[in-house]
């Protein structure tokens, strides 16, 4: 029978955590490496080998390999008590990575998957429970969205308060295609609140007082309505009858038809035709 002598090697290791501290002892063959250097706190697996982190930074606890996580940011080991996954983007923290805490539904979150209110600054928010404006690509929170947006009264589209339109006349949100600008004032109506002179096409507000022709009824702004000389009434360019003989512009009910011999006929205005 051959004796064959393996020399062991055994090891006391003294763990540092938290304040306190912890011995492990460790065993193993000084030819292969091999040996047992405890057994895992979660599922009692044997601990083979000393490669990479064994021990909860926390707890002070051995873990094998599938139960020992490694914190994203710091990189030391951590058991499944004293850390945190990001729900975003997946990566585990140890608990002394301070967590940031949406607003709206209470999810931990690390740093590079917080998103910020545009309004509310101080508060975090989740991906879920934080909006984008398309216009101005601002975030907001869902309060804050809804002041930050309007729907046009007119067509019903969203509008960013960038693209908001305020009727000068009625006061309500309309968008740019639902509303006009005043050609006297330049005030923003919307289409309600305004009309248009059907002589020059210009758009005038309600605030600006249209004329109509008493002949035909067209809508006049001030610069194309005209008046009869003699009764004062509105009239459109179409309208307006020239006495031959003074040369006053008079309305149709001014002007006046003077018969000769029964077959001469002459339009004058009746000022002239009384003379």
């Amino acid at each position: 029978m051959q004796v064959v002598w393996v020399p062991t090697i055994e090891a006391l290791y003294r763990f540092y955590f938290d304040g306190m501290s912890k011995d492990f002892r460790f065993g193993w063959n000084a030819v292969n490496g091999r040996g047992v250097f405890g057994s895992c706190a979660e599922c009692g697996a044997t601990i083979e080998s000393l490669d990479g982190p064994l021990i909860c930074f926390k707890c002070g606890e051995m873990y094998c390999p599938p139960h020992l996580k490694v914190c994203s940011l710091c990189g030391r080991g951590v058991c499944s008590d004293h850390v945190w996954s990001c729900p975003n983007c997946g990566k585990l923290y140890c608990i002394d990575e301070k967590p940031h805490i949406c607003s709206s539904c209470g999810r931990k979150l690390c740093a590079g998957c917080v998103y910020r209110c545009n309004e509310c600054i101080d508060k975090t928010y989740c991906k879920v429970h934080i909006k984008e404006c398309k216009v101005c690509k601002n975030l907001y929170c869902a309060d804050h969205y809804g002041a930050h947006t309007k729907k046009c009264s007119g067509c019903g589209k969203e509008l960013c308060v960038l693209e908001q339109v305020k009727c000068k006349v009625c006061g309500k949100v309309f968008c740019e295609e639902c509303t006009v600008k005043c050609s006297e004032c330049g005030g923003d109506v919307c289409k309600s609140h305004s009309w248009q002179c059907s002589a020059c096409g210009k758009v005038f507000c309600i605030m600006e007082p249209p004329s109509k022709c008493t002949v035909c009824g067209k809508i006049l702004c001030k610069s194309d309505k005209l008046a009869c000389t003699l009764c004062g009434a509105t009239l459109c360019a179409a309208h307006v009858n020239m006495c031959p003989e003074c040369r006053r512009e008079v309305c149709p009910n001014c002007m006046v038809e003077l018969r000769r011999f029964g077959v001469f006929k002459k339009r004058l205005c009746r000022i002239c035709a009384n003379k």
